[in-house]
């Protein structure tokens, strides 16, 4: 892992509070609301700068992680006669808590002289997990792409995925609201699923989307195994 890039990742966290903070946005755990949808293209460009500058160093932070781990434990698996599919779970688990922990330090910066919004408790726990299962399926997806393409490839494509995701909701929220469930960038945030008690557009099922978004990085991880089992080590 680039220990470079994960400093810069927590200095992006402060430089996103920050910003947060001069621009006056800063309510709660701000990070969690992402963009609102408004009629005003300028004001959801300053939201979408301060949301998604740390999730740009995060998503470079994984960049061609799954060629780098399977290449270089690969060998010492096969030595030890483990399993391909032992060496993609634990590669999963190490993804999975070095984001929590991306998180849990993210959420401490904010908690610095945290003010109230009047968001529950249980509401920002939901909140809270829907972020995190968000860029883990971000990752997840990436990592599958890295399967395929050079890094650098898969690292442009997943940022104009999250991008667009954010950017389209407009398009089909009044008639298609259901889509919102497959579009995690846009479910992700507290201004359009309802979860930090904001003034939200509309309200999402919780419980039915952290389902969905586990189910998706279920599959993803299927899909990349699949491919895993087929690729030469050496």
């Amino acid at each position: 892992m680039n220990h470079k890039l994960a400093i810069m990742i927590v200095v992006a966290f402060i430089f996103q509070y920050i910003y947060y903070y001069n621009d006056d946005l800063l309510s709660g755990l701000q990070f969690l609301k992402g963009v609102p949808l408004t009629s005003s293209l300028s004001t959801e460009a300053i939201f979408l700068i301060g949301w998604y500058f740390p999730i740009f160093f995060i998503l470079m932070f994984f960049s061609g992680y799954s060629k780098k781990n399977f290449v270089s434990q690969g060998i010492a698996f096969i030595v030890r006669n483990e399993s391909k599919f032992k060496l993609s779970m634990k590669g999963l688990l190490k993804v999975a808590t070095i984001i929590l922990l991306l998180v849990s330090i993210q959420t401490l910066i904010f908690l610095i002289n945290y003010s109230s919004d009047n968001t529950g408790y249980k509401e920002l726990l939901l909140s809270l997990t829907v972020y995190y299962l968000f860029l883990l399926s971000a990752v997840s997806f990436q990592s599958y792409l890295d399967l395929h393409v050079p890094s650098q490839v898969s690292l442009i494509l997943i940022n104009i995925l999250v991008l667009l995701g954010a950017l389209v909701t407009k398009l089909y929220y009044q008639n298609y609201k259901f889509l919102e469930y497959l579009n995690f960038s846009s479910s992700s945030m507290g201004y359009r699923n309802g979860l930090t008690g904001d003034s939200s557009l509309y309200h999402i099922d919780a419980a039915l989307l952290i389902i969905v978004i586990i189910g998706m990085i279920t599959l993803i991880q299927i899909i990349s195994f699949i491919k895993i089992k087929k690729m030469d080590i050496i």
